[in-house]
């Protein structure tokens, strides 16, 4: 296990997920309306944008699995989790000051409640993703050091128990349970650690490391396959039930896996290298994706309960670009700030200063 060089298609990953992450969730309130030609396009690019999660986990997985770093505890208590930690903490708390406006007024009970809630609980529905992955940054070591000693056969073994892991959480999403528990074996079933999603993150780790060039008209085509595949299916359940069935778009289930691994080799294999003129951009949300994320959600939020934004197709496009935008923005400036800049993005100043703000975008060193 070593330190790698910068992976330059990382950069490219991450905000293409992050923009999925964007749209998917921008798009829910019109695909609730099932039918038309307008609910058909965003029902394929939804199928296609749900791989975001699964591609987060994968380049975590491999990020993480394949650091010596990694070992190291104190690292991990003193670097590693606050960086997620304390962004969490801080966009927790706004997400449930703007929760807690009732009737245009601010209810301090309400905030209350909810800044305590977040402990155990979700402030917003998209949170989850980071609970889940402070509980797979925990075990990170015990996994690192396991898949370290492992020699051929125990990899072979390791990844197949992920493979039918997340093939069994597939086999769930499309069936009813009672025939689900009658056609899968029980100890298969029980491999679903952190609801399927840490083989995900284990099998970045092997994409990751793989070493043999696949054909890129492969995973091109798998993975436009596998995207119109599950919009027809989800599709045809939708229109038949008059109502908007998402079994076939679930992020831990075997479909958008499959996306996922078909993006992250199409992107290592075409996109690991240096960028030209737009390398600040790319370095700049490539570093804000996490941040991002994380206040998507509460501007996308504001812009519902104003009524500006009101759903449709054409909208959903344009909400989704100016969510980003909005977000970038406003992370770019609060990274340029002292004392402000770990708190929003959980990145340092120096960090931030060869990443992102706006002294990097601006080629401008703080003074100390």
């Amino acid at each position: 296990m070593n330190n790698h060089k910068h992976l330059f298609y990382f950069d490219f990953l991450r905000i293409f997920a992050c923009i999925c992450v964007v749209f998917m969730h921008t798009a829910s309130s019109s695909l609730v309306r099932v039918g038309g030609i307008g609910w058909e396009i965003l029902n394929c690019i939804t199928s296609l944008a749900f791989c975001a999660v699964p591609l987060f986990f994968m380049m975590s997985g491999y990020l993480l699995l394949s650091s010596n770093k990694t070992c190291d505890i104190k690292n991990l208590f003193l670097h590693r989790l606050p960086r997620l930690l304390v962004p969490l903490a801080v966009w927790s708390t706004i997400a449930s000051a703007w929760l807690s406006f009732e009737n245009g007024k601010f209810c301090f009970l309400t905030f209350l409640k909810k800044t305590l809630s977040s402990v155990g609980t979700p402030v917003m529905p998209h949170f989850w993703f980071m609970y889940t992955l402070i509980a797979m940054y925990l075990i990170s070591p015990f996994l690192a050091r396991a898949i370290q000693s492992l020699d051929r056969k125990g990899h072979i073994l390791l990844l197949s128990l992920c493979i039918l892991s997340i093939a069994s959480t597939g086999i769930c999403n499309v069936i009813p349970y009672e025939l689900y528990s009658k056609i899968v074996p029980l100890s298969l079933r029980s491999l679903k650690f952190f609801e399927g999603h840490l083989a995900t993150f284990i099998l970045g780790y092997y994409i990751g490391s793989l070493k043999k060039k696949i054909p890129s008209y492969i995973p091109v085509i798998a993975c436009m396959g596998m995207t119109v595949f599950v919009a027809y299916l989800t599709s045809v359940l939708s229109n038949r039930n008059f109502a908007y069935i998402q079994n076939f778009q679930n992020q831990n289930g075997i479909f958008e896996v499959v996306i996922a691994l078909c993006i992250f080799v199409l992107a290592k294999q075409t996109l690991d290298r240096q960028p030209g003129i737009f390398k600040k951009a790319l370095s700049t949300l490539s570093a804000l994706s996490f941040p991002i994320y994380l206040m998507h959600n509460v501007v996308l939020s504001f812009f519902e309960k104003t009524a500006v934004f009101r759903g449709g197709t054409l909208m959903t496009f344009l909400f989704t670009a100016i969510i980003f935008a909005v977000c970038a923005l406003f992370l770019t400036a609060v990274s340029s700030i002292k004392g402000v800049c770990y708190l929003f993005c959980g990145v340092t100043i120096d960090s931030a200063c060869d990443s992102c703000n706006l002294q990097y975008v601006f080629g401008k060193k703080i003074t100390k």
